[in-house]
């Protein structure tokens, strides 16, 4: 299940095996990027905060999507392929 971050106060929302969904992520949603089974966000690259703890916690991750917190909503049921690239909704 998806769930839209773009604050601290936001990451609240986010119970364990949620996709967390931000512009970017920083120290502040670290409680919630534990609890997430992935992480997709519109800002970053490889070295980027999202990327490196990721791939630290063995989480999925996709960095770039452009407007990913406006195409995805709260609740939508998705797929997260870190390895292709590719958000897919049921």
């Amino acid at each position: 299940i998806a769930k839209i971050v773009y604050t601290k106060i936001d990451a609240t929302k986010i119970k364990k095996g949620d996709i967390m969904v931000a512009i970017g992520t920083d120290f502040d949603l670290m409680d919630a990027i534990h609890r997430s089974a992935g992480i997709i966000t519109e800002e970053g690259g490889l070295l980027s905060h999202a990327s490196v703890v990721s791939r630290e916690m063995k989480k999925p991750c996709i960095i770039g999507v452009n407007n990913a917190t406006k195409i995805i909503q709260d609740g939508d049921k998705i797929i997260l392929d870190s390895q292709k690239g590719i958000i897919t909704f049921i």
